[in-house]
């Protein structure tokens, strides 16, 4: 078996339809026909992988995914695998083309620092960078909040002009938001009356 390198490169974006293409040949046969060419595209996230799609013929198209989640966008991709069938049911040894997401970095930061964010409904702190792919869709979020210093902030709004929850489309470029808060409350802690200084005379 032998897959034909992709026309457009061994990389994608988020939804790009993605078609790969490949032969098989045998000694006594010759050129295998489609209906025995028998494919495999594997979703593969860190040290394991998941069935994404299968099917016979000259090739294989398919929608490209997204990743699973934030953490799997920095170490996933797609396997695609190929075994040629003869007419006697024997496999030939399987091949093995991969294809990369287009990685690109989102950094969110707030005003003031130090704010929870949401981005696909999972929480972050600004400022925050992470790896998203290509045309990946991106649900940020600046939820109300009260920080640890006791200051209330209240969603004023985000650099690109969107609403407090709204969906970006990671671009062929590396991408960065800021979400502006109104601040209420104070820093400033109340403590127990103390001596700053002593006024005291020497003579009491």
């Amino acid at each position: 078996a032998s897959i034909d390198p992709p026309p457009g490169g061994a990389t994608f974006g988020v939804g790009e339809s993605i078609t790969v293409t490949g032969s098989g040949t045998d000694l006594d046969e010759g050129t295998i026909p489609p209906g025995r060419l028998h494919w495999t595209v594997l979703l593969h996230h860190d040290v394991h992988t998941h069935p994404f799609q299968s099917g016979t013929g000259a090739g294989i198209t398919f929608a490209a995914p997204a990743p699973e989640d934030l953490a799997a966008a920095a170490n996933s991709f797609l396997e695609v695998h190929l075994q040629a069938e003869d007419s006697g049911g024997l496999f030939s040894t399987d091949v093995r083309l991969d294809l990369q997401p287009r990685k690109r970095d989102v950094t969110l930061s707030s005003v003031p620092a130090g704010a929870r964010l949401t981005v696909n409904g999972e929480g972050v702190t600004a400022p925050a960078t992470f790896v998203s792919w290509e045309g990946w869709g991106l649900a940020l979020g600046a939820p109300d909040q009260v920080l640890a210093d006791g200051r209330k902030l209240a969603f004023s709004s985000w650099s690109d002009g969107g609403a407090r929850e709204h969906l970006v489309a990671t671009p062929a470029a590396d991408l960065a938001r800021t979400a502006t808060f109104s601040v209420a409350g104070s820093a400033l802690h109340v403590v127990a009356p103390c001596r700053a200084a002593d006024t005291r005379t020497s003579g009491g």
